[in-house]
């Protein structure tokens, strides 16, 4: 019989790596896209990915970025997969290349965290008449037309809204980020 305890802490590590992983694989899929042309290979290299990162999850640092980490089992899985290629005499890219690509890759994806960490602060110092309308607009799919309607306003008033909305947001993301203008 199993341990009540180790199968909850089974069940929240899947919870927690399948959180994780649905967050992240878009970043590891893109840099996989990027090495491989063929889609298939791609697509069977990011499943390569997800079982052994799946597999392996108890030796995440989770004090690190979960992008990274599978950027680097990607890595190692391109890298198999570019020996083999190899092997069938198809030109490959080489290792620094790759190297240099997967460390773009994680600079790309860090700064793209920080500035998405940015906005959500900068959108909870919102007025809440402002956040509800962008929670109309982004969240439920609402056009600016139906948001008009549904406030009384013009479409054109609301457009000008949503401009100082984002204006007043970049503006947020960039000091917060502390970027020159």
């Amino acid at each position: 019989m199993i341990n009540e305890s180790k199968q909850h802490e089974s069940t929240t590590d899947v919870e927690a790596f399948t959180q994780l992983w649905l967050s992240n694989h878009h970043t590891v899929a893109a840099f996989i896209r990027v090495s491989i042309r063929n889609l298939h290979d791609a697509e069977d290299l990011l499943q390569d990915v997800a079982r052994e990162a799946s597999r392996n999850f108890d030796r995440f640092d989770r004090s690190r970025p979960f992008s990274a980490w599978l950027i680097g089992i990607a890595r190692y899985r391109l890298i198999d997969y570019f020996n083999h290629q190899q092997r069938k005499n198809i030109v490959v890219m080489n290792s620094d290349t790759l190297e240099a690509l997967a460390e773009a890759h994680i600079r790309s994806t860090e700064q793209a965290d920080s500035r998405l960490g940015a906005l959500r602060d900068c959108m909870r110092h919102l007025p809440e008449r402002q956040r509800h309308l962008l929670r109309d607009r982004y969240y439920t799919g609402l056009s600016t037309v139906e948001i008009a309607n549904r406030t009384g306003k013009t479409s054109s008033s609301i457009n000008q809204v949503f401009y100082r909305i984002r204006k007043a947001l970049a503006r947020c993301v960039e000091d917060r980020l502390g970027v020159a203008q």
